[in-house]
């Protein structure tokens, strides 16, 4: 049996436990600092994480919040953000520094310790700055310092120093935890200077758009006034001579009122070239503005018909033969029948007028597998190459009394059914000019199957000539 007095009665073992109570209680309350600094740390970053968001906008003012950080994390006293600018370092933001102290101070690359931590890229720690010599006073007071790089991409950019007025403030803890914070600052410094990149060229490339749209104003307005004077040029000829006609076919009238048959003569000529007036006055006037557009089902063959018959006085005035090929069964199509009538007529007066006395033209008219083919051909001398450019353009004709804006008005209203318009040269036999008009849900034919359907014989060298592109 163990005795009384031995170490291992009760005494000894209440105060054995009240030690290992009291080492556990420094371990949890260390291990309780240690995980509240911790937090401490991620709170920090998470915040300086979401003002990251809006360092693009304003870099000065998180530099300020990210010094505040620093300084709280590492309990520090003083510090600054560093930036490299023309082989120096300066201040951007500081606590403990005067404001013309900030604004005058310039560190030159590998001078003090925040010039070798720039210059070495290398974060440095001085628990005492009497025992570091490259150690500066910048604020009085302080007794130790922690300087990391800010390292952006393979330069450095910049740095951050947090100073204390206790020696030894810092633990090698605090300088890895410095340079987590100086990381971010690169980051911060990078999305800072895409940001400016990105305003510069977004800045430049609105200036060439200002400048861009100001040239195409300038253009339309050189091209309306071109077009203005053109026109009224034509017009003022075309009216010109109508008016001397009729001038001087009511003087003739005048003088020769006693004879019925000679002033019946003059009035039918002045009734000629008011008519003539009139269709230069609708051809400006369709030009300059265009009527509405009203479709409906119609028939293309019907069209053809009334066309037909409404220049049959032309037709038979130069005893020309008219061969019509039109399909059985063609189907109706959405169209404005009347516009559709005058792009008919226009091709067979432009035919009428190329083909020579006794000759032959011909229209036809078929189905094909995405739409409906309208070909126009004359026998006369074919579209001259040096003009097949211009051939829709406004106002260019080759006729002595053309307006030149008979194929204008004609691609117009072609282009505004969806449809294409277009022409052929056959040597040895004319022109031919060719409408495609697709129907409901087909799929237009491509401009080179619209060639060969304008060549089928094989005989002629195809020149299909888009309205688009012929303008």
């Amino acid at each position: 049996m163990r005795s009384e007095g031995s170490g291992t009665g009760p005494k000894q073992r209440e105060i054995a436990l009240e030690k290992r109570v009291k080492t556990a209680y420094r371990d949890l309350k260390k291990a309780n600092a240690e995980l509240r600094n911790r937090i401490d740390q991620l709170s920090a970053f998470h915040r300086i994480s979401l003002a990251m968001r809006y360092s693009s906008t304003n870099p000065q003012q998180l530099w300020k919040m990210m010094l505040e950080e620093a300084l709280e994390l590492l309990r520090g006293d003083s510090g600054a953000i560093y930036l490299v600018e023309n082989g120096v370092l300066r201040v951007q933001t500081a606590r403990g520094l005067s404001a013309d102290a900030v604004s005058d101070l310039e560190v030159p690359i590998g001078d003090g310790v925040v010039g070798h931590v720039a210059q070495s890229g290398e974060a440095l720690l001085a628990p005492d700055v009497s025992k570091e010599p490259r150690y500066k006073v910048l604020v009085e007071g302080m007794q130790s310092e922690v300087a990391a790089p800010m390292i952006g991409g393979e330069s450095i950019i910049g740095v951050i120093n947090v100073e204390s007025r206790k020696v030894g403030a810092f633990k090698p803890s605090d300088k890895e935890l410095l340079m987590t914070l100086a990381a971010h600052a690169a980051r911060v410094w990078e999305n800072a200077m895409l940001y400016q990149m990105a305003q510069q060229r977004n800045q430049e490339l609105l200036e060439s758009y200002e400048k861009l749209r100001k040239a195409q104003r300038e253009l339309i307005r050189k091209e309306r006034l071109a077009a203005l004077g053109e026109m009224a040029a034509i017009v003022a000829h075309e009216i010109r001579n109508p008016m001397t006609a009729i001038r001087g076919f009511a003087q003739r009238i005048g003088r020769r009122l006693h004879d019925p048959a000679a002033a019946g003569k003059y009035l039918d000529i002045i009734i000629s070239e008011v008519d003539r007036l009139d269709e230069v006055i609708r051809s400006v006037l369709y030009f300059g503005k265009k009527p509405a557009m009203r479709k409906q089902s119609a028939r293309i063959d019907s069209i053809i018909r009334e066309a037909l018959l409404i220049l049959d006085d032309n037709i038979k005035r130069k005893s020309l033969k008219v061969q019509r090929s039109i399909d059985e069964g063609l189907p109706a199509v959405m169209l404005d029948e009347d516009q559709m009538k005058q792009v008919i007529i226009n091709l067979l007066h432009n035919a009428v007028d190329a083909t020579p006395r006794g000759g032959l033209m011909a229209i036809e008219a078929t189905r094909q597998d995405s739409g409906l083919l309208i070909r126009v051909t004359d026998s006369g001398t074919g579209v001259a190459p040096e003009i097949s450019e211009k051939v829709f353009e406004p106002f260019f004709t080759t006729k002595p009394r053309g307006t030149g804006l008979g194929l204008t008005m004609v691609q117009r209203i072609v282009e505004e059914h969806n449809g294409t318009i277009g022409f052929t040269n056959l040597p040895g036999k004319g022109a031919a000019f060719i409408v495609h008009l697709p129907l409901p849900g087909s799929r237009p034919a491509s401009a080179a199957q619209r060639a060969s359907q304008c060549n089928g014989d094989g005989e002629s060298r195809t020149e299909w000539k888009d309205a688009g592109t012929a303008t």
